[in-house]
């Protein structure tokens, strides 16, 4: 039995081998990725250039707010130049937060893009470096144990699980990016080397590493 996510593969596919009929028929397949400031230094207009990836065009909806609503409804209202697939991706900035809220939405933009003919594809949240050093682990300790506030890295973790329980319960593509900038299986945090560093946004290295990942994905739906 065909995975349910197979079923982008085989539409994305339809789009691009139906090129006798219409002009339209010609166009690359059309990603969105609706995102913050990781998604928009990726430079992900040219990564079909820049990976040799023909057939297909990106471009970023950049929120600096984990309720990426608004943009999300402006891409699927579109009469022109709408999506195929759809890309939602948030950023470590806005952790600790309401995790039930925030798996809500993800859900509701799931549905919506679903309703409007659209593709979504779920993304984890790039990690952050864990606290190094005496004074950074210090100040770590004081906001969880004396302020009571969530750990950012832990809160992550817990949410980008989430993601990919959604992913596999809904049958949906996952672009894990976690999973493309952590340390180890087993310390999940992002590798310093692959940070611009402050701990939080990348290097080149990283988003070298964000390419590959993408790169594995879109062709695995083509």
């Amino acid at each position: 039995m065909r995975a349910p996510w197979m079923g982008l593969a085989f539409v994305l596919a339809t789009a691009l081998s139906a090129g006798a009929q219409t002009r339209e028929s010609h166009r690359p397949v059309r990603y969105a990725v609706v995102g913050a400031s990781i998604a928009q230094a990726w430079d992900l207009p040219a990564f079909p250039a820049r990976m040799q990836i023909p057939g297909i065009s990106f471009e970023v909806e950049a929120v600096y707010d984990f309720d990426k609503s608004r943009a999300v409804d402006d891409l699927l209202a579109r009469e022109t130049a709408r999506p195929d697939a759809i890309v939602l991706k948030e950023c470590a900035s806005y952790f600790p937060g309401d995790l039930a809220r925030y798996e809500s939405l993800l859900h509701a933009w799931v549905e919506a893009s679903r309703a409007a003919g659209v593709h979504p594809i779920l993304a984890t949240v790039s990690p952050v470096v864990r606290p190094r050093g005496l004074a950074a682990r210090v100040k770590a300790a004081v906001k969880s144990r004396i302020l009571g506030r969530p750990d950012p890295g832990v809160q992550i973790r817990e949410y980008n699980e989430r993601v990919r329980q959604i992913a596999a319960s809904e049958g949906l593509p996952l672009l894990d990016l976690e999973a493309a900038l952590r340390v180890s299986d087993s310390d999940r945090s992002l590798r310093p080397d692959l940070t611009s560093g402050d701990g939080l946004h990348l290097s080149a290295r990283g988003y070298a590493r964000l390419d590959a990942a993408l790169a594995a994905l879109v062709s695995s739906l083509r």
